[in-house]
């Protein structure tokens, strides 16, 4: 009986040994993908339209204006647009698209505790998100609704001829200057005066113009002339073409160029 049992326990020892072993695997649950909000932009845009635009060769078009209006359908904020002549101290065109509503704050991830909280948590959360995404899409609405309406009012701007006798440079900058020193409440935005001209300025004795905001200034022209903004302080930033100096503000300054 002994010498039985002895084997029946060395049968049972064989059989464990032999059986598939099975391994309890943690799925690992996927890392939380963080919401990154856009500064809102605020900017003015000065397109010269005198004669001389032609022998700096500048150019502009609805088309070079898009990533503004894209960065405006992310993040809200402020664009005007003005033109450069032999009297350029006129009110600019104006967009506002306010900034768009905050997303709801998450709840912290349940660690054990009662399963009916929790489940109320979830439906309070749930009902948020739903009220979010209604608010989003009104905001959505209304943003591109007055982007249209402003892209209807200065297409004609745009395609104006290059047909002014004078240059008043100096006030048209000051004019978008002092747009972007108002008091605003988009306090972190991205502020840019970009200046679709050769420069010249011989319509005033003023030659440099005073400028208040600490927005950054940037010179659009074919032959890569400063003319009467030199002086300014930074230097303003040079660009060839329209397209490029749009994208690089439209994108923070290069930070989210791809």
């Amino acid at each position: 009986m002994k010498l039985m049992s002895f084997g029946a326990v060395l049968v049972g020892l064989a059989v464990a040994l032999n059986a598939p072993t099975t391994t309890t695997r943690l799925t690992p649950k996927p890392a939380a993908v963080p919401v990154i909000a856009v500064a809102p932009f605020r900017g003015a845009v000065l397109y010269d339209v005198t004669a001389s635009r032609n022998e700096a060769r500048i150019a502009a078009s609805l088309d070079d204006f898009a990533p503004i209006f894209d960065r405006l359908r992310m993040s809200g904020g402020e664009v005007g647009f003005g033109l450069i002549r032999e009297d350029s101290n006129h009110p600019l065109v104006r967009c506002y698209v306010p900034a768009p509503p905050e997303l709801p704050t998450p709840a912290s991830s349940p660690n054990g505790g009662n399963l009916f909280v929790n489940a109320n948590n979830r439906k309070r959360e749930d009902a948020e998100r739903k009220k979010y995404e209604a608010k989003r899409r009104a905001w959505e609405a209304d943003a591109n609704a007055r982007i249209d309406a402003f892209i209807v009012a200065i297409t004609p701007l745009v395609e104006a001829p290059g047909d002014a006798l004078g240059t008043d440079l100096t006030a048209a900058v000051e004019r978008g200057d002092l747009m972007l020193a108002e008091p605003s409440e988009f306090t972190n935005a991205t502020t840019a005066i970009i200046l679709i001209t050769d420069g010249l300025h011989n319509a005033t004795a003023k030659t440099t113009p005073t400028m208040r905001s600490t927005a950054r200034v940037a010179v659009v022209n074919g032959v890569g002339s400063m003319g009467a903004l030199a002086k300014l302080t930074p230097t303003p930033l040079r660009f060839e073409s329209t397209a490029a100096a749009v994208r690089y503000f439209a994108e923070d300054g290069g930070a989210r160029v791809r």
